[in-house]
């Protein structure tokens, strides 16, 4: 209790400070009690030590900080490096595509265009052997290979709309070696060529069937035959080179096939003649015409009107003098027309 009370007199104890403004001025005293001095010293003590341990605090966090911000900082760099790799690669990935894609189109191109070809022909083979079985009573078959089947192309090789990735590298190579060297592409300019043979066989016969004479000139009676007969007006013995085919005056007389005009005019006693050269060794002669209505170097079509029956030159009567001439021989007329 003595120490306990001695210490509280020590703390009431008063402490005195000298204050001298200046030399010439009156001296101040300032008295304060103990306890505020050593409460005053303590708590400068212990703000001391509080800001000492918030600078170490804020120095050690800030090397941490600026640690990690560096950290982050090289992670933000691998990252933006990483992107503009995967932008790159994207980048390279997509004008691979776009290559690819427009490559695969040249090739379905090529491929439509084949095919388109491939069906035009057969439809010119259709249309001409319909025309040829048609007109001649025939039944000539169109020739198909049997070999081949459109529908085993492949379905990425018909179509614009394709849309590839990296890994149909494959399917474009396939698609390529198709068009190079492929059995489908072979079998295909197999059937493009037998079409092809087929059509110009099939034009060259129908250009022939058009071409030989062998339609009947004018309608009427037959009144002289090919071959040995009593001349009308001779009364003598002599070989007639053609058909005498008898019709009123001004009827038509059309060409037997089709040709070019080699001779239009005046015969002798062919009277007014018309020559028409057919080509594959034809000729056809149209006589004793009352007009001619085609001049040399016309081309006529089979069955166009080329004159008028007549009775000109060496003639008893009203009819066309007919004559075919084949390889530079008479031969007669009734065994070609109908």
């Amino acid at each position: 209790m003595k120490h306990l009370k001695g210490l509280k007199e020590k703390l009431r104890e008063d402490i005195t400070f000298v204050v001298v403004p200046r030399a010439d001025s009156q001296v101040k005293r300032l008295r304060l009690p103990r306890y505020i001095i050593q409460g005053a010293l303590a708590l400068v003590i212990v703000s001391t030590i509080t800001v000492n341990t918030a600078l170490v605090y804020y120095f050690i966090n800030n090397r941490k900080l600026s640690t990690e911000n560096g950290q982050l900082s090289a992670e933000m760099t691998d990252q933006a490096d990483r992107i503009t790799r995967l932008e790159d690669l994207y980048s390279s990935q997509t004008e691979l595509n776009e290559n690819m894609k427009e490559q695969a189109q040249k090739v379905a191109a090529i491929y439509e265009e084949r095919l388109g070809e491939l069906e035009s022909l057969e439809t010119q083979a259709i249309t001409l052997i319909a025309k040829l079985n048609e007109e001649n009573g025939v039944n000539v078959s169109i020739p198909v290979s049997r070999s081949f089947n459109r529908t085993e192309l492949p379905s990425e090789a018909i179509g614009s709309e394709l849309t590839l990735s990296l890994e149909s590298t494959d399917e474009l190579d396939e698609l390529l070696a198709l068009i190079e060297d492929d059995e489908i592409s072979l079998l295909m300019d197999q059937q493009i060529d037998e079409y092809t043979t087929v059509i110009e066989e099939v034009e060259n016969t129908l250009d022939f069937l058009d071409c030989k004479p062998d339609l009947k000139p004018v309608n009427g009676h037959i009144t002289s035959g090919f071959g040995l007969r009593r001349d009308p007006v001779t009364g003598r013995r002599s070989m007639h080179k053609g058909l005498d085919i008898a019709n009123t005056r001004g009827s038509d007389i059309v060409a037997s096939g089709s040709g070019v005009v080699t001779y239009s005019g005046y015969n002798g006693s062919y009277g007014k003649t018309i020559v028409i050269s057919h080509g594959y060794g034809y000729k056809t002669v149209y006589a004793h015409n009352n007009k001619n209505l085609v001049q040399v170097g016309d081309h006529v079509e089979k069955g166009q009107q080329i004159g008028e029956v007549g009775n000109t030159g060496k003639s008893t009567g009203p009819h066309v003098h007919f004559e075919i001439h084949f390889e530079g021989k008479q031969i007669d007329p009734a065994g070609l027309i109908n």
